[in-house]
């Protein structure tokens, strides 16, 4: 009789010191959202819609339950729209949306791996090759040659190696048909294009590019009562630059310029000035538009807008490069303002200046490729890249 009862004070104390499981998920956005709030259904836990506002913690944002968490339909949103299709856990799960609406205009979501991703790296290939394999080694984590088949995404060839990778040699090759790229170090996220012709090894060369890949470029002359521009655009009735009244432009020269990534071949986009708006006007290559009332939207020469060209600034010397600490730049042109970005297009530093000449500081950057861009007070703007050691 008294093992029975030390037997029910054991389960007792052993039952007090187990927590009850609760529910955690988490989601990757697509790249066009500026912000993600969770929404969830039958039952509604997280009040009305849009639900609640998530942060961004490496790369998720993640929500968890509460104990008594059951079972619930989960709906993510860019604080409203737009959003992505209906998925129902009851379970620890993570998501990650697709890059383009579906044809009901939702984001699809798919299950991944919860596992904290590694390094990325992007490649577009020669255009005389069909096929793509990514060979590794140093470590192989690809396998036996020709190494793993990549597929085609938005232009890129892509694979993204485990949190327990921390760098290697990377050879390219049209998946074991006889012709290779040369070795590529991978240290870091890194987008790599490949040459078109073979160099005098019988290779293709390989050099860093930007993550992003500038498209179409809209630019716009506002009516002179307008004292700010936005613009908002979509595809297909879905927004690409998040929600009403869409993103803040920034003038130089009196222009207000926006670039689109290559991805959009053809775009909708609306000036606005958040209360006043034009007419939606469809985009399928580069142009210029102005208004002069505020009414109607005209598409103009582009010559005639100040600052709009392709020709580089010779005397523009950005030096060192590599670089380890600061980066001295010089031009005949007075400069307004440089920029840094990282190979994803993150901006990293920005500085202004009215000077011909100065001096950025990088020592806080780590080594890597990095872009320049240098933005002129008559207007133009030039980009260069550089290598952080």
């Amino acid at each position: 009789m008294k093992k029975s009862y030390v037997l029910v004070l054991f389960v007792m104390l052993f039952a007090t010191t187990i927590s009850v499981a609760q529910v955690t998920v988490k989601f990757q956005k697509p790249a066009s959202w500026t912000s993600v709030n969770l929404y969830t259904w039958g039952p509604e836990l997280l009040g009305g819609w849009p639900g609640a506002a998530l942060t961004e913690t490496d790369g998720w944002y993640t929500y968890t339950f509460d104990a008594t968490f059951t079972a619930a339909n989960l709906i993510f949103n860019n604080n409203g729209s737009p959003q992505t299709a209906n998925y129902y856990t009851t379970a620890d799960v993570c998501l990650k949306a697709a890059e383009t609406a579906n044809g009901a205009g939702e984001f699809d979501v798919n299950v991944v791996p919860c596992t904290a991703p590694g390094m990325t790296v992007k490649f577009q290939k020669p255009a005389s090759w069909t096929a793509v394999g990514l060979y590794t080694y140093n470590p192989s984590v690809t396998g036996g040659w020709p190494g793993a088949t990549l597929t085609e995404t938005g232009g890129w060839y892509t694979f993204t190696f485990d949190a327990t990778y921390t760098g290697g040699n990377l050879i390219f090759n049209n998946a074991g048909a006889g012709e290779q790229t040369a070795d590529y170090i991978m240290s870091a996220d890194v987008c790599l294009k490949a040459a078109d012709v073979l160099n005098g090894g019988g290779q293709y060369d390989l050099s860093v590019v930007p993550c992003t890949i500038p498209g179409m470029t809209v630019n716009f002359k506002k009516p002179a009562d307008w004292t700010n521009v936005n613009l908002y655009a979509y595809v297909n009735g879905n927004s690409i630059v998040g929600g009403w009244p869409g993103i803040a432009l920034t003038e130089v020269n009196g222009i207000y310029s926006y670039t689109f990534d290559a991805s959009y071949p053809d775009v909708m986009v609306i000036f606005n000035n958040g209360t006043v708006q034009l007419p939606d006007t469809q985009v399928t290559t580069s142009t210029c538009f102005q208004s002069t009332d505020g009414t109607t939207i005209t598409a103009v020469d582009c010559s005639t807008f100040t600052g709009i060209s392709s020709v580089k600034d010779k005397s523009l010397t950005i030096y060192p490069n590599p670089v380890a600490d600061k980066l001295n730049f010089s031009s005949s042109s007075t400069i307004d303002r440089v920029t840094i970005y990282s190979i994803t297009g993150k901006n990293i530093i920005d500085v202004t200046e009215t000077a011909n000449k100065g001096v950025v500081d990088v020592k806080s950057l780590k080594p890597g490729v990095y872009f320049v861009s240098v933005y002129f007070a008559n207007g133009k703007q030039q980009f260069e890249k550089i290598v952080k050691r």
